[in-house]
């Protein structure tokens, strides 16, 4: 029985992983080649953050003799450019109507994501989600870290527990306390032949070998 479920957040709730990366380009929109080289550096770093990916940058471009801001000006700007349009951004099909169809069952649900944790809440209090979770967490604290955490403060066992990401570190991260994953299709990560993989939220509901509580 499911008792607890994990959501990523971008391409899992939100279609909002091509607007992240729209942002890094919009950050670095003065330097020399800017947007080339953050395009390599996405290739190369999949699962960066802004910060670690600003300071990637910024050292690299520096490294090629290129006049450039720091990570953390960087990371700010970045910052502002990206939070507005993620939440003006469509919804990942079907999750309110998954999230609504959850109230009322005994299913603990929360929101664990690679974004910096504060921006993180920010955004999903302006979509008007915040009351489908019992908390939002997000950076620095890691993946793994906060799943073997919602563990403890749930009380579940492991395998009561699924996660649901679009992502390689979401699967990981599941897979690191011995929960369960269902992939997002269109995201991060490709998806794999022993995986459940669903185009919109609701189709979770029609998972033969998942059961959740009834009212």
């Amino acid at each position: 029985m499911i008792e607890c479920i994990v959501f990523d957040f971008d391409g899992t709730l939100r279609q909002s992983l091509g607007i992240k990366h729209q942002a890094y380009y919009s950050a670095v929109y003065d330097v020399l080649g800017g947007e080339a080289l953050f395009r390599d550096i996405i290739r190369e770093f999949p699962g960066i953050t802004r910060y670690s990916g600003c300071a990637i940058f910024a050292e690299r471009a520096r490294a090629l003799g290129i006049d450039c801001p720091d990570g953390e000006e960087l990371a700010a700007r970045y910052t502002r450019v990206c939070e507005d349009a993620i939440a003006a951004c469509s919804e990942v099909p079907g999750a309110t109507r998954f999230l609504d169809w959850l109230r009322g069952r005994a299913v603990d649900c929360f929101v664990v994501s690679g974004t910096p944790q504060l921006p993180l809440r920010d955004t999903i209090r302006r979509i008007g989600l915040v009351d489908s979770f019992v908390d939002i967490l997000g950076y620095p604290v890691t993946k793994p870290q906060h799943y073997a955490d919602v563990l403890e403060r749930v009380g579940c066992p492991p395998g009561s527990l699924l996660a649901i990401g679009d992502g390689d570190d979401d699967k990981a991260a599941a897979e690191s306390v011995g929960g369960l994953f269902v992939r997002v299709s269109g995201g991060a990560g490709s998806p794999q032949p022993d995986e459940w993989v669903v185009e919109s939220l609701e189709q979770i509901r029609e998972i033969a070998e998942l059961k959740f509580p009834t009212y």
